[in-house]
């Protein structure tokens, strides 16, 4: 994944976008499908293409990937979404069934935007409001809108990777918004992409009935979309804190109390693994202070100069 964002970063002339903005709660494709070229699933990237129109639509409406009773993608196209290896951590899981099914088509059954995957992008320290770091609104240039209050909130602005900027309406149209250049603390010490912490009672499971309460635990869908009420996509802020215990069965309450914000954590005992914007993956306690105004929310920003030496 480091070695994509560098090649994406030379060959772009400038990061891969968390995701493209396309309305006030939802976005277009997400850092994952634009980094496929990238990781050797070219291919792949050209039928997302051509199933979003070069970027121009959504993949999150939900006839895309299944629910509708004309699906736009057939269940084979689904398995290839499914079957990144790259996506998945080899200690966690092998490949899972791809979630959804064309005969169904009751959207309260889960989330039926996408893959599933083992990462997630990071988004900055904080945002203290669950829906504000899925909702993103179009915007050209980098300066945060001001439609709602949600898009006010700055610290939607200070993590490492961030929307794309658009040149026109057009979604087709977007541009990587930041360059290396954007990581003032350097980039051995920006992390960049993290384990999700999903409890192994919620390991595959995509279901969502509609009570928030289960935003606590919906972790494994998905990759391909940046904002909805039905699902945690691939990308977290810090809020969520780090998973304590790998092997727990249920919902964790994080510091702040509060079980709706996802965690971070894989499946390793005492650790999760992140990467750096230098490329390297380094280990992180899950004994590490984190909350607001914590070592791990500093992390998360680019420019507030912490580095990787002031963790003990």
């Amino acid at each position: 994944m480091g070695i994509a964002v560098h090649n994406f970063h030379d060959t772009k002339n400038g990061l891969p976008p968390i995701a493209i903005p396309g309305g006030s709660d939802r976005t277009g494709v997400t850092f994952w499908g634009l980094i496929y070229p990238f990781i050797e699933q070219g291919a792949l990237y050209d039928l997302l293409m051509s199933k979003t129109d070069n970027a121009n639509n959504r993949c999150q409406n939900t006839d895309f990937w299944g629910s509708a009773a004309t699906p736009r993608l057939t269940q084979q196209e689904r398995k290839m979404f499914n079957a990144v290896p790259i996506c998945f951590c080899p200690s966690r899981r092998s490949i899972p069934e791809p979630y959804g099914d064309a005969a169904n088509s009751n959207p309260a059954d889960g989330p039926y935007f996408g893959p599933k995957g083992d990462y997630a992008v990071v988004y900055g320290p904080e945002v203290n409001t669950w829906p504000n770091w899925t909702r993103i609104p179009p915007q050209f240039g980098n300066t945060p809108g001001t439609s709602d209050s949600a898009q006010t909130q700055i610290d939607w602005y200070v993590g490492p990777i961030r929307v794309a900027r658009l040149v026109s309406t057009n979604m087709g149209s977007w541009m990587p918004s930041d360059t290396m250049a954007w990581w003032e603390d350097g980039s051995s010490n920006q992390m960049l992409v993290g384990e999700k912490y999903i409890p192994p009672l919620y390991l595959n499971d995509c279901a969502y009935d509609g009570n928030s309460s289960d935003r606590g635990h919906i972790g494994d869908c998905s990759l391909l979309v940046m904002g909805s009420l039905n699902t945690f996509a691939g990308a977290r802020s810090f809020r969520g804190g780090m998973g304590r215990d790998p092997n727990i069965t249920a919902d964790i309450t994080n510091d702040t109390g509060t079980p709706p914000n996802p965690h971070w954590a894989g499946i390793h005992s005492g650790i999760g693994n992140f990467l750096f914007g230098d490329g390297s993956v380094r280990a992180i306690s899950n004994t590490i202070p984190t909350g607001n105004n914590s070592l791990f929310s500093f992390l998360g920003i680019v420019n507030d100069g912490r580095t990787i030496g002031d963790i003990p």
